[in-house]
């Protein structure tokens, strides 16, 4: 089936108000994204219908000239009984024309032929808005393409970004209704959504701690020596054990004292408690501050953040919550639903970390967006992350 190249300006009849009585709707339609149409009156696309009243339907149409091609396509490459049945989409139209598409939503409304079956849910709404993220998240990282800088802050950004792109991806394999999901009725593995949402957020919340947090230089250049050298020290741990190359052993051996010697000539790190100390050159940790001090650091609510993360923890590990829960589900939930509740509920939370991931890092490269859609979601799912001020009512920008 063929696809169409899309163009990253806003389409300005987006944002068009039509009035049907007390009602009024706008409607987002594909086509007016794609670089070029071939033939108006034989073609498919998507659409959204947003109402004045906060709902919104989603629709797949087709021209009635493309239903014959869909038909002779089937024949020909041998699918769909070869074109002896199809698949119905949720409308036919006579051609891609904005003012004719208004004209049947303006009926569709008149005669409250609006289906349930094309009402948007909350679900549908943050797969596709994630599904946005990843795409800006995506096309962010592809700038980097070749780029150097002597910044180091802005290198791990990038390698950070770079890094929350793959596992995106791969949370998105476990919900049907994603873009990036081939199939139409994944099995939802939570403790795979669990432990892929964790890492994302965890290694959001690192990319703040690295390179947005406005420190001291000691303490910024701890930050980056510390993380190195756990680096480090973990590649060794794994080649000794694995009977790697004795040269590259060597190597890591060299870097590894090298860093600790930075390390124990910082000054900030010499202010740190005895304990903290020893864990970081005994390399069991990769940052001076926790995940939860992290988080409370960055103005987020840190008890929402700790049961967030249990949740995530005990399905990541084989734990006695996460065998019970499974034994629950398999008893008594055959549809999966609290799997499900979950993992959604999840995937609202990484949500907002991806999303402050790419502002901050497209404000560190000085980036702006290509479309206005993608500016707002990104502005929106960010402002959710950070609790209210409690003298200003403002939140954190």
């Amino acid at each position: 089936m063929k696809t169409n190249e899309i163009k990253l300006e806003d389409s300005p009849e987006s944002k068009n108000v039509i009035f049907v009585g007390d009602i009024s709707f706008t409607l987002w339609l594909e086509f007016e994204y794609w670089t070029e149409i071939e033939d108006t009156t034989n073609d498919f696309f998507n659409m959204k219908i947003i109402l004045n009243d906060g709902r919104s339907y989603s629709l797949n149409v087709w021209t009635f000239e493309y239903l014959r091609s869909a038909q002779n396509e089937d024949k020909t490459e041998g699918e769909d009984g070869l074109g002896e049945y199809l698949i119905p989409p949720d409308l036919f139209v006579g051609k891609l024309d904005r003012p004719l598409i208004e004209k049947c939503v303006t009926n569709l409304i008149k005669n409250d032929e609006l289906k349930e079956e094309w009402l948007d849910s909350e679900d549908d709404d943050i797969i596709a808005d994630f599904d946005l993220l990843v795409e800006i998240a995506y096309d962010l990282s592809q700038q980097f393409e070749g780029v150097t800088t002597k910044d180091k802050r802005k290198g791990y950004a990038t390698h950070l970004l770079a890094k929350s792109v793959h596992s995106c991806f791969a949370l998105l394999k476990f919900f049907a209704e994603s873009k990036f999901n081939k199939f139409s009725d994944p099995f939802i593995d939570f403790s795979s959504v669990a432990s892929l949402a964790r890492n994302l957020i965890e290694l959001t919340n690192i990319h703040w701690y690295l390179t947005v947090d406005n420190c001291t230089t000691d303490e910024q250049e701890l930050r980056l020596s510390v993380f190195d050298y756990h680096d480090s020290f973990s590649l060794k741990f794994i080649a000794e054990r694995l009977n790697f190359n004795e040269t590259g052993i060597n190597i890591l051996n060299n870097r590894i004292t090298s860093l600790k010697d930075t390390i124990e000539k910082n000054s900030h790190f010499q202010s740190l408690n005895k304990n903290v100390k020893k864990m970081i050159l005994d390399g069991k940790r990769s940052s001076v501050l926790t995940q939860f001090e992290i988080t409370e650091k960055r103005n987020i609510d840190v008890e929402e953040f700790k049961g967030y993360y249990k949740l995530m923890s005990v399905e990541t590990h084989s734990s006695p919550t996460s065998i019970g829960l499974l034994s629950f589900t398999r008893s008594y939930d055959e549809d999966w639903e609290m799997y499900s509740a979950f993992s959604y509920l999840l995937l609202h939370y990484a949500a907002a970390f991806l999303a402050d991931l790419i502002k901050t890092t497209g404000e560190m490269w000085s980036f702006r967006f290509a479309k206005e859609q993608s500016e707002e979601v990104v502005k929106e799912y960010s402002s959710r992350l950070f609790k209210e001020q409690e003298v200003t009512g403002a939140k954190n920008p």
